[in-house]
């Protein structure tokens, strides 16, 4: 979130400094350029002054175009990450399975990405196959990590409804 901040900071001084830049320079431009095409004289002068026209609205129109594509983009990834950051829990049915497709999609991009490595395309494919066959078949599979006697197969135990783990007060039993 520092850094989106950050960014958006650098990005409005750099607008700024732009606008300032050009606030000076346009305006002796704007006269240079009329000042040529009235030497030129009649209709070349008309011509020239709109192809001159043109070139800037292209140039300010690309470089707005851009700005707005990598606002936009930002502005994605920050709701993307706010929304990967949330805890399952709290996401309806509906947004757990937009996770699910975005992750497989990620993966899938990653694949293409690596055209060149099949290496990496063959170890991708049964990942997947096994996520998609996972939420076919609607199974769910948990996982516990800790330290020695934190509790964990305690847990899994509650969980399940009976002893499916074997514990002891001595580390180590499972």
């Amino acid at each position: 979130m520092r850094a989106f901040k950050s960014f958006s900071g650098i990005l409005l001084l750099l607008v700024a400094a732009a606008l300032g830049i050009a606030l000076i320079w346009l305006p002796g431009m704007i006269l240079d350029q009329y000042e040529t095409a009235s030497s030129l004289g009649g209709i070349w002068g008309t011509v020239y002054l709109v192809l001159v026209g043109t070139g800037f609205v292209l140039v300010i129109g690309s470089i707005g175009w851009t700005l707005w594509r990598l606002w936009g983009r930002s502005v994605t990834k920050k709701l993307r990450r706010e929304r990967q950051n949330k805890n399952p829990s709290q996401l309806s049915v509906e947004q757990m399975t937009r996770e699910v497709d975005d992750n497989l999609q990620s993966i899938e991009d990653l694949g293409d990405g690596a055209g060149d490595s099949p290496q990496i395309q063959q170890e991708l494919r049964p990942l997947v196959g096994q996520v998609e066959h996972k939420r076919e078949q609607q199974t769910l599979e948990i996982v516990a990590f800790g330290t020695i006697s934190s509790g964990k197969s305690s847990v899994l135990n509650l969980l399940a409804g009976r002893d499916v783990f074997a514990t002891h007060v001595r580390g180590g039993t499972t």
